[in-house]
This record gives C-alpha cells, structure tokens and sequence, in this order.
C-alpha cells in the first residue's frame, strides 16, 4: 500500500481550495474546496501529435458523494 500525502495551501483564499490529497505515484488528486467540497481527479497519460505522451488530469464524476462528505465528517471527528 502506498503512502497518501495531506497538503494544506498556507492561503486557501488565494487558490479556492483548502488543501489536496494524492498518493506518492500521484496518480489521482482530491482538492478540498474553501466549502468543504471535493473535487476528484485521475491521471491520464496521452498521446501528443508529436508522438510524445503527456501526463494530466481528469475530473471524475461522483454519483454519490453523500458517502464522502460522511467519510470527511468522521475524519474531522477524530482529530479532536
């Protein structure tokens, strides 16, 4: 199992989002908006017309995301 890495922004006002969360191979991304909401993304590597691949991101579409904002609630439960 790999590591996943926290970050905090030290000015969530000046980029819109709190923080972010991603693995060490970075293969997926989730930003915390300033309103508590999230924003996931994977990793995608494509060809260019130059024959060169070019790593990015993409949204993911959450059907449900009750059960994360459940999951971010317990969380904050448990820090204090």
């Amino acid at each position: 199992m790999q590591k996943i890495n926290v970050h905090r922004y030290t000015s969530p006002e000046n980029v819109g989002f709190v923080g972010y969360i991603e693995p060490d191979d970075r293969s997926w991304i989730v930003f915390e908006s300033l309103t508590g909401h999230a924003s996931f993304y994977r990793c995608v590597d494509t060809q260019t017309g130059e024959g060169q691949t070019e790593r990015r991101y993409v949204n993911v579409e959450v059907v449900d995301p009750k059960p994360f904002e459940m999951q971010r609630e317990e969380v904050v439960l448990l820090k204090k």
